[in-house]
């Protein structure tokens, strides 16, 4: 069972209207191209905004 906010505080799930995204730094590489995500992760991330689970709004 998720865990509820505490009482008084209220949690946010991203920002409505806003498309979810990681720092692109780590695709690319922080320290001259180094570092970065693999080629393979890098495919799965691409197919991510296609994706139903994805695009979904949990409600």
């Amino acid at each position: 069972m998720p865990k509820r906010p505490a009482e008084g505080n209220e949690g946010i799930r991203g920002c409505p209207g806003a498309r979810a995204a990681c720092d692109p730094r780590l695709l690319t590489g922080v320290l001259f191209g180094q570092l970065g995500a693999m080629e393979e992760p890098r495919r799965f991330y691409e197919e991510l905004p296609r994706s139903e689970e994805f695009t979904a709004t949990v409600g």
